[in-house]
This record gives structure tokens, C-alpha cells and sequence, in this order.
């Protein structure tokens, strides 16, 4: 079995591996139980690292999922099972890697973010808390429990996730802008202000951020604060125009085009916010504000 092993290395270097395969086939034949699953999971990885995943599958998927000793082989195949979309084949995996590896974290949280792929937002919910009581400073797991929490409409919940995230890591990118939004939403503005500026500086092309950022400006009366967004919305758009920002009016302006051009993306929820504010800074162009009003009406309806 030793000579089959080393032919078939021989043949994955010339690029042969359909012959490479047959060769660790009959290795394996042959092979010492006591070593098999050890070599089982070295031709796996192998072909993993090679990209042939199919291959690989073939291998790894041999592996017992009840003992740690073969984890590497494992988490090969769950991460190529989460690559090509098998959802349904890395959920069972992890649920049977869990009886052996009660202690480890990733295992239900990996288990949440395929749940979360597959909309299932409750069952995702409890595998993160579940990965949250394994490791209380989960910083990944308290966010994405947050967010879970929050498709599930329970905000406060969500709110208190994020906070938790927030002692763990002030800096966070994604829980001071998941918090920021959340608060945003409910329109506290003060509230959110800190959060959305830390976000800012980590997502300077996300539009809908920017957006909100400028409404928490506008409702605290800073009008002159909402420029630093705007331009961020008009580089991210490629969106270039020729007013000058002489007047409210003019700004008014620019937010209107800006959710003319959102609408068109089908980016409903930004042209909601970069409407509102058009129309909290009172647009002199009250024919096109009709307009954009009568779209998203007809927008509710189809939705409803």
C-alpha cells in the first residue's frame, strides 16, 4: 500500500488525478486498519487543497464524526460543503460533530450561519446563543444572535446582543453599525450618532449608512455636517452632478436625483431614506418629489 500511495503522489504532480485516485483507492485496500481513516483524511485534504473538491468529498466524507483526532479532515469537508451549497449535508454533519466536540464553539456557530443562508432565523438564533453560552465573549456569534434577533422583530433583544458585542470589542465594524442602524430605525437619533460614525470610517461606500447618517445630521440640525456623507453617496454611485451647494435647495436637489437613481437599482429602502430627507429639507422641485411619492406608492401596492 505504501508504493500505491507513493504512485499516486506521483501521478497528482503530473496533473493525472483520475489515475492519482485509483492508485490511493487500492492504497487504502491494502492499508493497515489502524492507519486507514489517518490516510483517508490526508488524500481528502490533499485533494481539497487541489480544488477538487469532488474528489475530496469522496474521501473525507469516510471520516467518523466521533472522534477529534480526524477534526481537520472534517472541517475540510464542512467548508466545501458551505462553498458549493450543500446546506443541507453540512447542517447534518455538524449536528453529528457536536456529540463529540461539546466544547467547541465554532461547531454551532458554523450551524447558525447556514441556518441563517437558508432563512431559518429562529433555528439560527439558538445556535448562536448555544455558541454564545460556550464562549460568553463570542464577538461573531453575539453580532450574528443580534441580527437573528432582529429579523425575528425583537428588537430589544437585538439591542442587547449588540451592546454585549460592544463590551467585547468597542471598535466593532458590524456591531456599532448594527446598532447604529437599529436605533437609526427607531428614530434615536442622538443614540445612534456614535455608532454610525465609527461605522462610517469602516464602510465609507455603504450608501444606505450614509444615508442615515445624514438624517441623524439633519434632525440635529447640521446641515453643513451632511456634505462629508453626500459626496460618500455620490462617489458610490458614480453619481455626478452639476449643482453646487449654495442653497438647502440645492442639496434638496442632489438627494432627490440620488433617490431617482436608487429606486431605478431597486435599492427600495435607501430611496425611502434618501426621499425623506429631500423632503425634510423642503425641495423646491415639488414635480419631481410627486413623481418619486406616486412611484412609491405604486411600489407599496406591488409589494402588498
Amino acid at each position: 500500500w505504501i508504493i500505491y500511495r507513493a504512485m499516486g503522489y506521483a501521478s497528482l504532480y503530473l496533473g493525472q488525478h483520475d489515475e492519482g485516485q485509483d492508485l490511493f483507492e487500492k492504497a487504502l485496500n491494502s492499508a493497515p486498519d489502524s492507519e486507514l481513516n489517518t490516510y483517508v483524511e490526508e488524500i481528502g485534504v490533499t485533494f481539497a487543497r487541489l480544488n477538487e473538491r469532488e474528489r475530496a468529498i469522496q474521501f473525507l466524507r469516510r471520516l467518523p464524526t466521533d472522534d477529534q483526532e480526524f477534526n481537520h479532515g472534517l472541517s475540510e469537508l464542512c467548508q466545501i460543503y458551505e462553498e458549493t451549497d450543500q446546506l443541507k449535508e453540512v447542517l447534518a454533519l455538524y449536528d453529528r460533530l457536536r456529540k463529540s466536540n461539546e466544547n467547541n464553539e465554532r461547531i454551532p456557530f458554523r450551524k447558525g450561519v447556514t441556518l441563517l443562508k437558508l432563512g431559518r432565523s429562529k433555528d439560527a438564533a439558538e445556535a448562536f446563543e448555544e455558541a454564545v453560552r460556550i464562549k460568553p465573549n463570542y464577538l461573531e456569534a453575539l453580532i450574528n444572535w443580534g441580527l437573528c434577533l432582529e429579523l425575528l422583530d425583537d428588537m430589544k433583544e437585538a439591542e442587547k446582543r449588540y451592546q454585549a458585542a460592544l463590551r467585547v470589542d468597542s471598535d466593532s465594524p458590524m456591531a456599532n453599525l448594527n446598532l447604529g442602524l437599529l436605533w437609526f430605525k427607531k428614530e434615536r437619533f442622538l443614540r445612534a450618532r456614535e455608532h454610525l460614525e465609527k461605522a462610517l470610517s469602516y464602510f465609507p461606500e455603504n450608501v444606505y449608512l450614509c444615508l442615515a447618517l445624514s438624517r441623524v445630521y439633519l434632525e440635529a440640525g447640521e446641515i453643513e455636517a451632511m456634505i462629508g456623507p453626500l459626496g460618500r453617496v455620490l462617489s458610490s454611485l458614480n453619481l455626478f452632478s452639476a449643482y453646487t451647494l449654495d442653497s438647502i435647495s440645492q442639496m434638496a436637489d442632489l438627494y432627490l436625483d440620488i433617490a431617482n437613481r436608487l429606486f431605478n437599482e431597486a435599492r427600495y429602502e435607501a430611496f425611502d431614506q434618501a426621499l425623506a430627507i429631500a423632503v425634510l429639507l423642503k425641495s423646491e422641485r415639488v414635480d419631481v418629489l410627486k413623481r418619486l411619492a406616486r412611484r412609491a406608492l405604486i411600489l407599496a401596492d406591488y409589494e402588498r
